[in-house]
Parts: C-alpha cells; sequence; structure tokens
C-alpha cells in the first residue's frame, strides 16, 4: 500500500505564519477605568435618590401586631392568607384615621402589614389601639362588627443621613448594619400613597394602579379588564440610591353589578356542560368581595344607607345549613328542638335563586330566595362589585 501523500507547509511571506507565542503579545495598556473612550447617552427608567436635609433625617421603625378584642387568644396568623392581609390592611387604615394621629399622620408610612416608621418618636398613647372594623367603602361600623387590638413596638432608629453619605462618599463609608431595613423603609414609603386611597388606587407589593381613569382600561372580556400601573423599586449600586420605575398592567373585576358581571362572565365561557359551567363560575366568584345595596336594616348615624360588604364563598350546595344545628348546639344554653331546626333546601350544586328556599319566620313557612327579594321588599336587590 502506497503511504499517504503529504506536503509540507511553506515558511515565509508566501506560506503561513507560525502562532506567535503568549509572550510576545504586548498586553493591552488601561490607564484608568471608564476614563477614556467615547460617551454613548443611554435612555433608562432609572433615577438618581438623593437623601438629606438639614440637622439629618431619622425614622422610627415599629412592628405591627394585630388581636382580637376578646378574652380567648384570636389573633391574626397566616393561616388564612389572602383574607388575613386584606383584614390587616384595612385596620391598620382605620387606625391612622383616629383622631389622636392627626398630628403625627403625614410623618408615618406603613405596608399596612406589619410595619410602620415615623420620623417623630410616637407618644405612648398612640401605640395601642383599638378599633372596630369597617371598611373603606362604608362610613361607620355596624354594631356586629368585630373589634381589633392594634399594638405598635418601637424596633429601631434608621438614620438615613448617615447612610445616604455612606454610599455617596468613600472617605465617609462607615459599618451599615441596617441596609435592608432602609432600603425596604423606602420601598415601603413609594407604595404609602396607594395604600393610603384604597378607593381610588390598588397597591399589589411593590406595583400600583389607578382605578380613577377608565379610559386608560381595556376590556378583556368575561367580567375582566385590564388597568395599567407602574413598578417602582429602590435599589443600592456603586454609584449610590437609584429609584427604578417601570410600566405594569393588572387585571381586574369590573365594577359591575354582579347580575352584569355573571352574564358577561357567561359570555365569554366555553364550558358546554352545566356542572362544568357551575364548578368555573364558582372559582371566578370566590372570594370577590360585593357591596350591597339593597339592605334597608343599614342607615348610618346621618340617614344615608350604608353599604354592606360580603364575601363569596361559592355557589348554593345541597348541603348548605346543615351544619348549623350542631353549631346552634354548642352555642345556645339549651339545645334546639328538631322542630326548631329549619336548614335552606338546596335542590342541586349551583341552584339559582328561585330554586333555593329558607325558612321565614315572620311567614312561617318556607320562601324562595326570588320571592323574598321581589315580593317582600319595595326595591329589588342590586349587587355592586367591590374591588
Amino acid at each position: 500500500m502506497a503511504a499517504p501523500h503529504t506536503q509540507e507547509k511553506p515558511s515565509g511571506k508566501e506560506g503561513f505564519q507560525a502562532k506567535p507565542s503568549i509572550e510576545s503579545v504586548a498586553s493591552v495598556v488601561r490607564p484608568a477605568f471608564c476614563d477614556a473612550g467615547r460617551p454613548v447617552p443611554l435612555y433608562a427608567n432609572c433615577f438618581k435618590l438623593k437623601l438629606g436635609k438639614p440637622g439629618g433625617i431619622t425614622l422610627k421603625a415599629y412592628s405591627i401586631e394585630i388581636s382580637r378584642e376578646a378574652s380567648r387568644d384570636d389573633s391574626i396568623t397566616a393561616s388564612a392568607w389572602s383574607a388575613s392581609r386584606l383584614l390587616k390592611s384595612e385596620c391598620i387604615w382605620l387606625m391612622l384615621q383616629e383622631d389622636k394621629f392627626n398630628s403625627y399622620r403625614d410623618g408615618i408610612v406603613t405596608d399596612h402589614q406589619a410595619n410602620l416608621y415615623s420620623v417623630d418618636p410616637l407618644p405612648e398613647d398612640l401605640l395601642q389601639t383599638s378599633i372596630r372594623h369597617r371598611t373603606a367603602l362604608e362610613s361607620e361600623a355596624s354594631p356586629r362588627s368585630k373589634e381589633y387590638i392594634i399594638q405598635l413596638e418601637e424596633v429601631k432608629t434608621l438614620d438615613l443621613s448617615s447612610f445616604a453619605r455612606s454610599i455617596e462618599s468613600p472617605e465617609a463609608a462607615s459599618d451599615q448594619t441596617d441596609t435592608d431595613d432602609i432600603l425596604m423603609a423606602l420601598n415601603i414609603f413609594l407604595g404609602h400613597c396607594a395604600q393610603s386611597q384604597p378607593l381610588s388606587m390598588t397597591h399589589l407589593k411593590d406595583r400600583n394602579y389607578d382605578h380613577t381613569h377608565p379610559s386608560t382600561h381595556k376590556s378583556l372580556g368575561g367580567g375582566l379588564e385590564a388597568i395599567p400601573g407602574f413598578f417602582s423599586s429602590v435599589r443600592l449600586t456603586g454609584e449610590g440610591l437609584l429609584l427604578n420605575i417601570n410600566t405594569s398592567t393588572g387585571v381586574f373585576y369590573k365594577p359591575l353589578r354582579l347580575d352584569h358581571l355573571m352574564n358577561e362572565w357567561n359570555a365569554a365561557s366555553t364550558n358546554t356542560s352545566i356542572h362544568a359551567k357551575a364548578a368555573s363560575l364558582q372559582t371566578f366568584l370566590k372570594h370577590l368581595r360585593i357591596r350591597t345595596l339593597h339592605s334597608s336594616k343599614s342607615d348610618g348615624s346621618d340617614g344615608n344607607p350604608r353599604p354592606l360588604i360580603k364575601r363569596i364563598w361559592g355557589l348554593a350546595q345541597k348541603d348548605d345549613g346543615q351544619g348549623d344545628r350542631s353549631r346552634m348546639a354548642r352555642e345556645a344554653a339549651n339545645p334546639p328542638r328538631a322542630e326548631d331546626f329549619n336548614p335552606p333546601n338546596v335542590p342541586r350544586a349551583g341552584a339559582n335563586p328561585s330554586e333555593v328556599e329558607f325558612y321565614h319566620k315572620g311567614r312561617l313557612g318556607y320562601i324562595t330566595v326570588l320571592d323574598y327579594f321581589e315580593k317582600g321588599m319595595s326595591n329589588p336587590p342590586e349587587l355592586a362589585q367591590n374591588r
């Protein structure tokens, strides 16, 4: 077998040059970091944030604890996640509306959950407040509203001026152990305004949405709409504090009467099975808060109707009311007789108002929900969705 043909690569200008050794490559000279080159302008959604005023800035940090006004321990915990967060937010909002906070309210920011900051130390009488719960839509609390105690406890003092000097001047740098706490306080400051206006704005973590400009809302069908908002956060960089702002879009229920909202959802639903549609509708409505407009018993002290806020837990179920007898037996001194126990009649899951019956003591018999509102009231009920 013949040996394979080989050709030796020529050297010199007409051939291939030998690969230079790494020692023969001169190092690139960099006289100073970012001191040379052509400046390129960039448009960014970050803004330089400066802290400071004559005399310095200090914040008093407080923790917030909420408990039920009762003999038994009924503290709010994270077990009921969504309801617990909403209740905390409303209770803290009510606390700040108290007259005793008038002289301090403008210098207070809070996340309406667990943290509160004040530019002035709070006196002893502000550290504990007892409030009767109501929503922002209610002008006064119902006599049946539960009472809560809000306890504030001072945690630490944050020196924002010293922090600002340490990040802006290397010579003034010092050991800052409160960096995370100060950044959290600044981010809470950005969201405090939205949370203080629950009727016009919605604050979700670090996002804010304004409901007062319907022209900017976009209908998504099925009872939902998209509302533009903004995202904001304070970040620590090598150049100091930067405020990052960006656009954000949130999805919300439309502010419609409940029956109109359900009709919109039904028009967009693709379920053909009545059972699947009922299950899907229950998922859509569950935990939704509504504002009732029909109750004549909710007149406020000013003579105007006081709206009642209710929460939807689901559609009608066949076993609704069956657990009331055992509850009545526990709460009453004498257990109820069988003839006194009249649970509602629900023929099927997701039954409508013309099918669901409940016992009416005034009429000594059962009546459908539809008949009760149409025949027993001069004005038919109207339900409006509440954000």
